[in-house]
């Protein structure tokens, strides 16, 4: 009989391309760099990824596939406390399995959280390989960056006194386009891809907040501009002192899966929920509102 096991998390994300200074103009030509029939493959950090891809609709779902090549299936006997190793064949892996799904027009990205498995960079690390290649060109620049949930810039106003603030930045779809945002105007006089800034506070006292980092993120995070890969605020609420992180409020959604006769969860549930998030998204907070 089915089980309802553990919640999973899907998270949103946008997705940023730019070959040198330019934008990717039309994003339907990374469909079939991924859509070409073959499973893609991934190493790195002594990790191997399999990432399989098809069409539904105006999406594209893939399941992806993370292990250790060297790693061996320890299986452990509850009633006999006794372990063993299961056989695996040399062209097989102990895999953890991970949903996602991208709708290229709306530069939208749901992704499955697990604590194991394929994450964002290493999607991120697929493309670039497959768009460098395609194109010959080694300036080729990914970026997802997670879109924030409704409830990431009230709780940033609900700080009583804000003692540091970091925003990790990587240049958005259009550009540093905005010379009015000091953030950004660092990033075109530096010709940044990535930028990290940090503020902290003297003791006993808080960040402006209408001026400086904690206001440009603010108002960067609220034009939707698609530049902050992560923005972390220490400061004191009710008292207490507390951190807030943009990783940890993301637009998000949370389902349960039934596990099936085989012990796994349901792998049909998982990726309708997938696809349902991605569509939703991508109908309500697609990307590009800072380039009109």
């Amino acid at each position: 009989m089915a089980q309802t096991i553990a919640q999973r998390k899907i998270e949103a994300f946008y997705l940023n391309v730019l070959i040198g200074d330019d934008p990717l103009a039309d994003y339907s030509l990374l469909e079939p760099l991924l859509l070409d029939g073959a499973p893609h493959s991934l190493s790195a950090h002594n990790r191997y990824f399999a990432f399989h891809f098809e069409r539904h609709g105006d999406a594209i779902l893939s399941v992806s596939y993370e292990g250790d090549p060297d790693a061996e299936a320890l299986l452990y006997d509850t009633a006999s406390g006794e372990e063993r190793l299961g056989e695996k064949r040399r062209s097989e892996i102990v895999a953890t399995r991970t949903h996602f799904a991208f709708n290229l027009a709306a530069r939208v990205v749901a992704f499955e959280y697990n604590q194991r498995g394929t994450k964002v960079r290493d999607f991120e690390d697929l493309l670039q390989l497959r768009v460098a290649a395609q194109t010959g060109r080694e300036d080729v620049q990914i970026s997802i960056v997670p879109i924030p949930g409704p409830r990431f810039l009230a709780q940033l106003e609900e700080f009583e006194r804000i003692q540091s603030a970091k925003a990790v930045l990587v240049r958005p779809n259009a550009g540093w386009l905005d010379g009015n945002s000091p953030l950004f105007r660092y990033g075109v006089e530096s010709n940044a891809q990535t930028m990290t800034l940090e503020a902290k506070a003297g003791r006993a006292e808080g960040l402006s907040r209408r001026h400086g980092i904690v206001a440009d993120v603010r108002q960067v995070v609220r034009r939707g501009v698609t530049t902050v890969r992560e923005a972390i605020f220490w400061g004191t609420k009710e008292g207490r002192r507390q951190e807030l992180k943009l990783s940890s409020q993301t637009l998000k959604t949370v389902v349960q899966l039934k596990r099936l006769d085989d012990g796994q969860p349901d792998r049909s549930a998982m990726r309708h929920y997938v696809l349902q998030f991605c569509q939703v998204v991508s109908t309500t907070r697609p990307a590009g509102q800072e380039d009109r």
